[in-house]
């Protein structure tokens, strides 16, 4: 296969006619000949034009003789107007070839209005006239800029290159009434002469060379006017020479390409007939069909299938008759090929530059690279470089294998050019240096590569205030993200179209978090991941064991994915969703967890949710947290809650997407995820949850407050760093936590220092100090006979739950120790209602250990109805 399949015209001009002259003489009839028009018999015979009626053989004001070939059409707009005639089978490498014409621009030459005579070209006038880009020569005035000179002309994929500039300035030299004889001639070793007759006086231009060769299919007039300026250009005595050899040989496919998994790009030796573009000619090997055929140039069709075909697996494609234009026609032509296309990992975003301000080296400017990981060229035609809201369009290109490639503005594509191969968008995405997500998607949607870029991309803080570029450190795991980024340390500031200045191996082991799972409305739900992972088309999702319609792609970079349901789910209800098994990663890791729990979600009322847990005085190196609980059987999204911490700063949005609090479930906000999961070995992993902000959380005293949608208050918790046991020696990254999630935050009681054995805090898990509640709730009841203050989450505190029956009741709780001294008062005539549950840690009034030993606990309480009770319990202090 061919590395680059543009140039795959260039390559059989240059070897495959070489090697069919070798077989000439059996083969085909070769001839010196000559094309001639002079229009002398009043028809345009032989000539085809781009729209039949623009031009006539006329005999007003003719060149030579009665008729000249003359732009008759007048036009109320501007436009370009091709006639042109074939050569087909000309040689231009086996003889001398001569163009000759003579031709009179009734006008002074501008770049809106000129001409140009096409020597040979691969487009018939159709596609010229039209704009289309083309390969050839052609000799003229002002192809490319204004000064008048008649040049000859290189036309490269529509992009002219002077070969010889002459001494000729039309305007001056020439003039409207004149009708010069241009003579051209090319010889076999790629030589070019140009000649001018002027009114019997010949200037012979200096020669030029260019060997570069294209097929040489039809020669012919452009004119290119505005609608003041048609019908001003006339063509006589036309003629080229050379040696033509006569076609007796059908076409054949030169390659057969994927452009992506639905387009094949077949390009022939030669222009096939017409008839090619029926869709029933073709036929693939297996199920795909052809579904439409699209002619690109005279020599490259695409095929459009109907599905996307295997990438990489070998395959047939049969034209069941192919012909060329003079007849020659063969059957059931067998052409095995196999495609290979862009897939994800095989192109991605190597480099960064974000923030090319201030500069060290480099262009003041942003750019991208890409480079392709793949083993062969592969088309970027048509694909997506999105940037937050923000696409460009890649123009029709190949990127080869191990290739990279600098993307910037249009605009600054000069500016890059001494770097290395440039791109340039015409809206190229503007770079937020604060991060976004940045993804490069193919012609057909499907992701390419994606990059989550943020400052932590550049893991070096010196290099992450302008100048330097990101670089990625390991082609071979590109979704490792951010540990496989660091900064540029080139010297220039970066390595734009060259190998990065850092090489470090960073495999990826860790497998993709579920961030969220919500229903966006009773029938479909989105899961949105951490990190991009790969879907797979047949792949069955299930919720409530009933399979799913198919899943769709929810966002540029492939984290998300949108899951329509077979039926509405039920409200009140939590359904599981069980992730497809074959769903993985770029590494291959299976999501940490497959089992997803979702549900149609409520508002939530007061003391629903609850603040569970604290860290307002955190360690060095860690941060702040905050825990909820879901004291309820419904269900709640945190994207509809702000936090504030009661001071008048603001409210700050508990989350930034639907993340839902399940009944039963604890959920903790932080600033800094990583931190806290490193610090915290009881920590609930995927219950921690990073934002980007955290109200104040002052580490002597503070308030938090969580309020609804309407802003109406949900929870509050008022706490002091006295609320934690005062034996210890310190406050400095102990949790405080409630010992029952479900009593009022406002009870200091219910708050004690978490244990030691869970290293000081359970964000996002079940605390640590837990008290067991009793079956019955009548009379007093203690929920263990012994306690052990010691903070090593084992029997730390016991609660005392006093139910005396009736309402209104007044509790007073008071503990005696064996010489009858009052130690501690749990509750003084507390107004209590139907009861209470009172906490006690072990401690005494002032807040220091009581000594092992037994401890009488009496409850007394009265109601309005003049009832009085009175209990008596025993428990045990020891220490082990």
């Amino acid at each position: 296969m061919l590395k680059n399949p543009t140039n795959l015209i260039l390559f059989y001009t240059r070897c495959m006619k070489k090697v069919t002259l070798l077989s000439l003489s059996l083969l085909c009839t070769c001839a010196s000949a000559q094309l001639s028009y002079d229009f002398e018999n009043g028809t345009t015979e032989g000539w085809i034009f781009n729209v039949s009626d623009r031009w006539s053989a006329e005999a007003v004001f003719p060149i030579n003789g009665s008729y000249s070939l003359h732009h008759v059409y007048d036009n109320s707009q501007s436009s370009s107007d091709a006639a042109m005639f074939s050569i087909s089978g000309l040689c231009p490498y086996c003889d001398t070839v001569t163009w000759e014409f003579r031709v009179r621009y009734g006008t002074d030459p501008s770049s809106s209005n000129k001409w140009s005579f096409i020597l040979m070209s691969d487009a018939g006038p159709g596609e010229i006239a039209a704009g289309i880009n083309f390969n050839g020569f052609a000799a003229g005035v002002n192809l490319t800029g204004y000064d008048d000179t008649l040049r000859l002309w290189r036309i490269s994929e529509g992009k002219a290159a002077a070969v010889i500039t002459t001494s000729v300035n039309w305007q001056e030299d020439i003039g409207p009434e004149v009708a010069p004889v241009i003579r051209i001639k090319r010889y076999p070793d790629g030589r070019w002469l140009l000649e001018t007759e002027i009114r019997g006086t010949v200037l012979r231009a200096p020669g030029g060379a260019d060997p570069e060769l294209y097929v040489p299919r039809y020669a012919g007039i452009l004119y290119t006017y505005t609608s003041a300026r048609d019908r001003l250009l006339w063509l006589d005595d036309v003629s080229v020479s050379g040696m033509f050899i006569t076609d007796t040989l059908p076409p054949a496919v030169m390659s057969v390409t994927a452009l992506r998994p639905d387009i094949l790009q077949v390009i022939f030796d030669e222009e096939p007939e017409i008839s090619l573009t029926d869709t029933e000619n073709f036929s693939l090997s297996g199920d795909l069909k052809v579904k439409e055929i699209t002619r690109i140039t005279p020599l490259i069709y695409e095929i459009h299938l109907t599905g996307k075909i295997p990438d990489k697996t070998p395959g047939i494609l049969i034209i069941n008759e192919l012909c060329d234009q003079a007849g020659n026609c063969s059957s059931h032509v067998t052409v095995p090929f196999v495609p290979m296309y862009a897939v994800i990992g095989d192109v991605v975003i190597s480099e960064i530059m974000a923030d090319p301000s201030p500069p060290v080296r480099l262009p003041e400017c942003e750019y991208l690279e890409i480079t392709s990981r793949a083993s062969d060229s592969l088309s970027i035609d048509g694909w997506r470089l999105i940037s937050d809201r923000d696409t460009a369009i890649l123009p029709k290109a190949w990127i080869r294998a191990g290739e990279s490639i600098i993307l910037c503005s249009g605009s600054k594509q000069d500016e890059f050019s001494p770097y290395g191969r440039v791109v340039g968008l015409t809206s190229f995405p503007s770079l937020n240096d604060s991060g976004e997500v940045i993804a490069l998607r193919d012609a057909c949607g499907s992701l390419i590569h994606a990059v989550s870029f943020t400052p932590a991309l550049y893991n070096d803080p010196l290099r992450s205030g302008g100048g330097w570029s990101a670089e990625m450190t390991d082609m071979d795991n590109p979704f490792n993200e951010p540990e496989v980024w660091r900064a540029s340390v080139d010297p220039s500031g970066g390595t734009p179209g060259r190998g990065n200045s850092a090489k470090i191996p960073s495999p990826d082991g860790r497998c993709p978090e579920v961030i969220a799972v919500w229903p966006e409305t009773p029938n479909k739900v989105r899961v949105l991941f951490d990190e991009t992972v790969i879907p797979d088309e047949g792949a069955v999702w299930l919720i409530d064991g009933t399979e799913t319609l198919p899943a769709t792609s929810g966002d540029i970079a492939d984290r998300s994915f949108v899951i329509p349901l077979a039926g509405d789910l039920t409200p009140g209800s939590v359904s599981s969703m069980l992730i497809p098994s074959s769903m993985t990663d770029f590494a291959g890791n299976r999501p940490c967890t497959t089992d997803l729990k979702t549900g149609l979600p409520s508002d939530p009322m007061p003391g629903e949710i609850l603040f569970n847990e604290l860290l307002f005085d955190p360690v060095a190196n860690c941060a702040d947290y905050a825990e909820l609980y879901n004291n309820s059987g419904r269900i709640f999204d945190l994207s509809t809650l702000s936090l504030t911490n009661g001071s008048g700063t603001g409210v700050m949005p508990v989350s930034d997407v639907p993340r839902q609090l399940l009944p039963g479930e604890y959920i903790a906000l932080t600033t800094d995820r990583a931190a806290v999961l490193d610090h915290y070995n009881c920590a609930g992993r995927f219950a921690v949850y990073e934002i980007d902000r955290l109200p104040t959380m002052p580490d002597d005293r503070g308030s938090l407050v969580l309020y609804n949608r309407e802003l109406n208050i949900i929870d509050r918790v008022d706490y002091t760093s006295s609320m934690h046991l005062l034996f210890l020696s310190g406050t400095e990254g102990i949790a405080l936590e409630k010992v029952s999630p479900e009593l009022p935050s406002g009870i200091p009681g219910n708050w004690h220092s978490a244990s030691e054995s869970c290293g000081w805090g359970t964000p996002g898990a079940e605390n640590s100090n837990l008290l067991n509640q009793p079956d019955e709730k009548s009379g007093v009841q203690l929920s263990s006979s012994r306690i052990s203050p010691d903070c090593d989450g084992f029997e730390d505190i016991i609660s005392v739950d006093v139910f005396p029956g009736g309402d209104e009741n007044v509790i007073t709780v008071t503990i005696f120790n064996d010489r009858g001294y009052v130690v501690r008062r749990l509750a003084e005539r507390f107004a209590a209602g139907e009861g209470a549950q009172f906490i006690w840690d072990g401690t005494s009034d002032s807040g220091t250990r009581l000594p092992a030993g037994l401890y009488m606990i009496i409850a007394e309480t009265f109601n309005t109805e003049g009832v009085t009770q009175r209990w008596k319990k025993v428990c045990a202090v020891v220490y082990r």
